[in-house]
Parts: structure tokens; sequence; C-alpha cells
């Protein structure tokens, strides 16, 4: 985005954060939650001409079980 625009305006930031969050609390109020476990730029995606924001690459992603552990790595 910033190689073609150059910049990035405070408002557009905040319109894709709460994307990502709301992506992101739909996965974890799955049942069972969906737990991403490799979010990173990489794998945030901005698509079509209104700048939507997806959460990609699921693939370590795993099913929150009912001894999942408290921590983070």
């Amino acid at each position: 985005y910033l190689k073609r625009f150059k910049e990035m305006k405070l408002k557009l930031l905040q319109r894709w954060s709460h994307q990502i969050l709301k992506g992101l609390h739909f996965l974890h109020t799955r049942t069972p939650p969906i737990i991403h476990r490799d979010l990173k730029c990489d794998n945030i995606f901005i698509t079509g001409p209104t700048g939507s924001v997806k959460i990609g690459d699921l693939g370590l992603a795993t099913l929150k079980s009912a001894s999942f552990a408290k921590s983070v790595i």
C-alpha cells in the first residue's frame, strides 16, 4: 500500500484496524473458537476498490479446546 500511495491516512489505518479486530472477533466467537496463531502483516490482505481487509493464511490455525493454555508465546 505504501509503495503505491506513499502515505497512510489515520482514518484509513483506523478502519483497517477495526476490520482486523472484527475478523478476529468472528474467529474467536465460533464454536469452538478458532485461534489464528500466525497473525502478521504478511497475512493481512487489502482487497478490492474499497480497500476491505481480509485475514488470510489460516494454515497454523487451531480450534481452542477446553484445556487450551492461557498464555501467549
